[in-house]
């Protein structure tokens, strides 16, 4: 079956462990040095949500936005579903945001297009889950495709890395000179 993701980045040589990016790195490190410090599992989790948490606000996350997706789900004409991500979507709100995503679609079989170019951050939990959520819809027949991270750049050169939105759209081709 073909991919109907449009970034090439999103499936381009898929690998499990491969560089996921400094912020995951971080916390990481947060979760093991707090569990063995503290000698208490539950606390060492805690402040590792907590310092990705951090990390998320400062790469421009709102607070209420690490809760709660932000999705406009929409119908087209020809009975394309198009869901609009806005805010970001990371790993605090993905139940969520899946939860919206399978109930507008799943059930009724059209076909679903995820936009995530008014998203500001894509986290690489979400990029994972995304690839997770594509597999499914097609193993129930249904065409699903993510779009709109053009604009996004990979925090790391992982395929599912954390990808925030380019303030600048730079040109991917040298601008022509002009004939005099």
């Amino acid at each position: 079956m073909k991919c109907a993701v449009q970034d090439p980045a999103f499936h381009a040589g898929w690998q499990p462990r491969r560089r996921p990016g400094c912020s995951r790195l971080a916390g990481i490190l947060a979760e093991c040095q707090s569990s063995v410090l503290a000698t208490d599992l539950l606390i060492g989790i805690g402040i590792g949500i907590a310092t990705k948490f951090a990390i998320h606000l400062f790469n421009g996350v709102s607070i209420k936005s690490l809760l709660f997706p932000y999705l406009a789900i929409e119908e087209d004409i020809e009975g394309h579903v198009v869901i609009r991500a806005h805010e970001s979507a990371v790993f605090s709100n993905w139940i969520a945001f899946r939860r919206q995503v399978v109930a507008a679609n799943l059930a009724k079989g059209k076909p679903v297009e995820i936009d995530m170019s008014g998203t500001h951050l894509v986290d690489h939990s979400v990029m994972e889950k995304l690839h997770e959520l594509e597999d499914e819809f097609h193993r129930a027949g249904v065409d699903f495709r993510v779009a709109g991270l053009d604009n996004h750049r990979g925090l790391s050169a992982h395929p599912h890395a954390t990808r925030k939105r380019s303030l600048a759209v730079i040109p991917t081709e040298p601008p022509k000179a002009s004939a005099k």
